[in-house]
């Protein structure tokens, strides 16, 4: 029989595996957009603003992104058997958090390797990025004319997927520049990442309408941008010895 139900959700209520409540980390997330309006961005703060994409109507300009699509949410898989199946995250008896396994929690999981033409090993484990396309769907609505530009960690799909290379797949862990050896231990202290499949993130933009003009590793695209020529004008436009450390040591990590 039909019956009602009450759903309360308290975003203030304290979470034991986040460590704060939601009330908080929202508000975290917020402050800092405004801290960052206030502060460094203060003498751009005409030009600079803080929104959705969804929201956003360009009529011509540039989409950039730093960084961002290896950090969009993965779904994990692993062959077993000759079956797909799904990582999970379950709470264990003692309060911690574990891995368990189950059936692909959507028929795009197993729609997304065949499409790549990629067949995993029995006991290879993979990620799967699909918020990339409708990340892609997004910026395609909102730019009318104009550039799309991500710099991520990536390769092809049959890199990606090489046995031989990543036969335990690419979700890693970050805190202080270290690996973290445990993904599930501390949830929320450090950053998750994965490998962007370029050759996914090519077919879905040209499904939309946009065209590859240029796919380059970074620091040959920097070099061919005479980005040399350009560090040694701002040095000499430099005083300050700290400031030119600093950004002769920012342009050596970039390439």
């Amino acid at each position: 029989p039909e019956e009602d139900w009450t759903i309360r959700v308290d975003s203030g209520q304290y979470s034991p595996w986040l460590g704060d409540s939601y009330a908080n980390i929202a508000s975290m997330g917020l402050s800092f957009q405004r801290s960052q309006n206030s502060g460094r961005l203060q003498p751009f703060a005409d030009r600079v603003d803080f929104g959705r994409i969804e929201d956003a109507a360009i009529d011509s300009g540039l989409v950039f992104s730093n960084e961002l699509l290896d950090a969009f949410p993965v779904h994990r898989v692993k062959m077993v058997a000759g079956e797909l199946q799904e990582f999970y995250v379950n709470v264990a008896a003692d309060g911690t958090f574990e891995w368990t396994t189950g059936s692909p929690s959507t028929p795009r999981l197993v729609e997304y390797f065949e499409a790549n033409e990629i067949n995993l090993l029995d006991g290879q484990i993979a990620e799967v990025n699909l918020e990339i396309d409708e990340w892609l769907k997004k910026v395609s609505r909102a730019l009318r004319n104009g550039y799309v530009i991500t710099v991520d960690y990536g390769a092809d799909a049959k890199e990606l997927y090489d046995p031989a290379r990543r036969f335990g797949g690419t979700l890693r862990g970050f805190k202080s520049h270290r690996f973290v050896e445990d993904l599930l231990a501390d949830a929320g202290s450090y950053d998750l990442t994965s490998t962007v499949n370029w050759t996914y993130v090519k077919q879905m933009g040209e499904k939309l309408g946009l065209k590859v003009v240029e796919f380059e590793q970074q620091e040959k695209f920097l070099l061919d941008a005479d980005l040399l020529t350009q560090l040694e004008l701002e040095l000499q436009a430099r005083e300050n010895e700290v400031e030119k450390l600093l950004l002769s040591t920012a342009a050596r990590d970039m390439i």
